[in-house]
């Protein structure tokens, strides 16, 4: 993970599973997809903008 400020980015690999795993449920539109990610990782607000 990279961390940027006090925020921590996850790495295109951390990213990947859980992405593949909320495609795999059919079509999700780009806005819910990130939505569920920000989720699965506790994002907070700020992180999330």
């Amino acid at each position: 993970m990279l961390f940027v400020g006090a925020m921590a980015i996850p790495d295109y690999q951390t990213v990947m599973l859980p992405l593949l795993k909320c495609a795999a449920n059919g079509g999700v539109h780009v806005q819910e997809l990130t939505r569920q990610l920000s989720d699965h990782f506790h994002l907070t607000d700020e992180e999330r903008r």
